[in-house]
């Protein structure tokens, strides 16, 4: 409807095709290698050290990668998985 130069216009939500389930993010802690493995697809993702810093940042053609973690040294990180334009942030623990 609309009032003067008001337009009113009726929003929905879309539902997300992004199924948390279906992602896997192993070991953690981990000792060398981190596997991230996403059965509904293709993913990319960032890694950020304990104060923010983006350390990696992939674009991955695959549903499963495995990243080598022993050029980082010991401690939290955090990694985003974006599918999408639906984003998960993960901590993860290197020892």
């Amino acid at each position: 409807f609309s009032i003067g130069n008001l337009n009113s216009y009726c929003v929905g939500i879309k539902k997300s095709e992004f199924n948390v389930e279906s992602l896997i993010i192993f070991p953690n802690p981990i000792k060398n290698e981190l596997t991230i493995d996403y059965k509904m697809g293709s993913f990319n993702y960032k890694l950020f050290s304990s104060l923010g810093q983006l350390v990696r940042e992939v674009t991955n053609n695959l549903n499963q990668i495995k990243i080598d973690m022993n050029q980082f040294e010991k401690g939290i990180y955090f990694i985003e998985i974006e599918i999408g334009i639906e984003k998960i942030r993960k901590k993860i623990i290197l020892e």
